[in-house]
């Protein structure tokens, strides 16, 4: 019964920890994203407009990966193992990534972020400035290949 026990916990320790370096990678690669997108952004203050906005979703792969991978002699080469990430249906967010990033760290990149809207919340916001200016950043399902080497 003890090796059992011990068994589960380590099982679980293992497949905890696999999650999290996921999430870690997830927070990586919002980070990257929001320094390149957010980097003419300003600061949000009270008053200001902010145009770009961020989308909780993660919107799902679709055949257009497909487009890219035949456009790439690395993505080919793995081509079969991407196929498999192409999932339509999901129904996952950010927040976890998003939470991860800016939990005590990034502090002047959250400034330019807003929090992440839903797309009812964004269309709230848009309607409500009635101007056509505003921008709703979407990010994809991060696809993972040759042993979490590449994303």
């Amino acid at each position: 019964m003890k090796k059992t026990v011990s068994k589960n916990i380590l099982i679980f320790f293992l497949i905890s920890s696999a999650a999290f370096s996921q999430e870690n990678d997830n927070a990586a690669i919002l980070k990257i994203i929001f320094t390149k997108y957010y980097k003419t952004e300003k600061v949000i203050a009270k008053g200001r407009l902010q145009l770009l906005n961020f989308y909780c979703k993660k919107a799902p792969n679709n055949e257009e990966v497909l487009e890219v991978i035949s456009q790439s002699d690395l993505l080919k080469k793995n081509a079969a193992e991407i196929k498999k990430e192409i999932i339509v249906g999901i129904d996952e967010d950010w927040s976890v990534a998003y939470n991860l990033l800016f939990d005590n760290q990034n502090q002047y990149l959250k400034s330019k972020v807003n929090a992440c809207l839903s797309f009812e919340e964004f269309k709230t916001v848009s309607d409500r400035e009635g101007l056509n200016n505003q921008r709703l950043l979407i990010i994809n399902k991060p696809i993972y290949f040759d042993n979490n080497n590449f994303a």
